[in-house]
């Protein structure tokens, strides 16, 4: 269901979708470790109803890798174990072969969504929080870019929320960190 205003065409489900992932994405940045993981896959849950409202092909297959990938991580931190190399790199497998379609058959924002979970996805593996809050700050700027290419606009007010948000949140835990060693 689209609607003209201010003559673009808006797609009213994806802007709800959008708008529900970011009430999320804000939640997720202010928590750490497993939250931080599980808040971050409902709001990947909304980025999904978004994407293919919008048909954004690369976001779709993307999105749903990090999906995976979260609970995958959440439940290895259960285990107090990091997610084997041989298993990142098998979630990794769709989105690189997304990021070669995409590169190939589709207009250049959409290998975006790509190159931004591969980066964020090395960084989750990790188990770091502070390598993870700084990836998020670089994957949720970059989808501020690609939300204006796909007409997601309620994505990019949400994309410059959820960059300060995670800027924010970051902060929060470095401060954190430096009362802990002070102790």
């Amino acid at each position: 269901m689209t609607v003209t205003i201010l003559g673009l065409e808006v797609n009213i489900l994806a802007q709800i979708f959008g708008f529900f992932m970011m009430i999320f994405l804000i939640m997720c940045y202010q928590f750490k470790g497993e939250k931080l993981l599980i808040f971050m896959a409902i709001a990947y849950a909304f980025c999904l109803g978004e994407a293919i409202t919008l048909n954004a092909v690369s976001n779709i297959v993307c999105t749903s890798v990090s999906i995976i990938r979260n609970v995958v991580i959440v439940l290895y931190m259960r285990k107090d174990k990091k997610v084997p190399l041989w298993l990142t790199l098998l979630m990794l497998m769709p989105i690189i072969a997304v990021l070669v379609y995409s590169l190939v058959a589709l207009p250049w924002y959409e290998c975006l969504p790509p190159i931004f979970v591969i980066t964020f996805s090395i960084f989750a593996a990790i188990n770091n929080t502070a390598l993870i809050k700084v990836g998020s700050i670089f994957l949720e700027s970059g989808y501020l870019i690609f939300d204006i290419f796909i007409g997601a606009y309620v994505g990019v007010i949400r994309q410059a929320i959820a960059v300060t948000a995670t800027i924010v949140g970051s902060v929060r835990y470095l401060k954190g960190k430096d009362k802990e060693k002070v102790l």
